[in-house]
């Protein structure tokens, strides 16, 4: 099981991370280029201080766009809201506790239930609650 559901929580915590640094690289350009523009338009003398006041406002819609579109934030939140999720439930299975005990699986009044049909019963019980997320 640990090769099978692990990669999957790596992966979600990995784009969580990775969602995460995109929108604070981002938010941080945003300021930086904000508080930027006003300080070249306090010494504008050439036509230089202009263009490049314009160009820091251009990038600075350009950079709100693709946090709208894409989402970063949204994702991240989602991503590390999987992993979290998968995790509680890997955790809970392997430690076979809440519905993954024997006495929610197994029939203990049952003579023929042994420890094989719990592990059986146990990995179908955790592929059906793996596929909601």
């Amino acid at each position: 099981m640990n090769d099978r559901l692990e990669p999957f929580i790596r992966f979600f915590d990995e784009h969580a991370e990775l969602n995460r640094i995109r929108e604070r690289l981002i938010q941080y350009l945003i300021i930086i280029f904000a508080v930027t523009i006003p300080l070249i338009n306090l010494g504008a003398i050439n036509p230089i201080s202009s263009v490049t006041s314009a160009i820091l406002g251009a990038l600075i819609a350009i950079l709100t766009a693709i946090l709208q579109f894409d989402k970063f934030h949204e994702k991240w939140l989602s991503l590390k809201s999987t992993s979290s999720k998968l995790k509680r439930e890997y955790y809970l299975w392997r430690e076979g506790s809440d519905e993954y005990s024997k006495e929610n699986i197994l029939d203990i009044k049952k003579e023929n239930d042994n420890q094989k049909n719990y592990e059986e019963r146990k990995y179908a019980l955790l592929k059906i609650v793996k596929r909601y997320y």
